[in-house]
């Protein structure tokens, strides 16, 4: 008895609307009679672009055009490397950031929250309390970073105010170690409690 000939699926392609007969297993996933008629396909709604890094082309997405540049992260990262440090990164405010400055600049950064910041957990403490930060200080960084240089600050002191109750300026500050700085305040509180 002859064996029965099964039917054969046919599907169109995408691309050149040909006939063609794809695997019973692979007729699903299928769509193309063949791979030049892919890559066509594929090309269509897409533009041709250049690594940035590497120089290699590839065809991307219209929408995605403008955005992509890289053709991997890799690149992106040799890229960025070269090209975004110091003044050339659009994040870079004063350079002050560097090994050198760091323990002054995060001085900086805490003093002005501590005084400006209602979200700051100290803020009840200095802002709250009408402690503010000069306007000489405020408008300049640099003047502060040189005035703390001078002053010898540097990891492990602190920033201390003469004055309990007035700004953080240069007229009103000293630099002097954690220690010292517990200590007076130990004494401002206990002061007035009788013997």
């Amino acid at each position: 008895m002859p064996k029965k000939q099964s039917k054969k699926l046919e599907k169109k392609c995408l691309n050149c609307d040909q006939i063609f007969y794809p695997r019973k297993d692979r007729y699903d996933k299928i769509k193309f009679c063949c791979q030049p008629c892919l890559y066509e396909y594929m090309r269509k709604d897409k533009v041709e672009i250049t690594c940035l890094e590497c120089g290699k082309k590839m065809f991307v997405k219209k929408t995605l055009a403008t955005k992509k540049k890289y053709c991997s992260k890799a690149c992106m990262a040799k890229h960025y490397k070269k090209t975004m440090t110091g003044r050339n990164n659009p994040h870079y405010k004063n350079g002050l950031t560097d090994k050198k400055n760091i323990y002054t600049w995060y001085c900086y950064n805490n003093m002005n929250s501590r005084c400006s910041n209602i979200n700051n957990k100290n803020y009840y403490r200095y802002g709250g309390r009408g402690i503010a930060v000069c306007n000489i200080w405020k408008k300049d960084i640099q003047l502060f970073m040189k005035w703390a240089d001078e002053h010898g600050y540097k990891d492990g002191l602190t920033i201390d105010r003469i004055n309990n109750n007035g700004p953080y300026g240069p007229w009103n500050c000293q630099v002097i170690s954690r220690k010292n700085n517990s200590k007076k305040m130990y004494e401002q509180k206990y002061r007035y409690l009788p013997v």
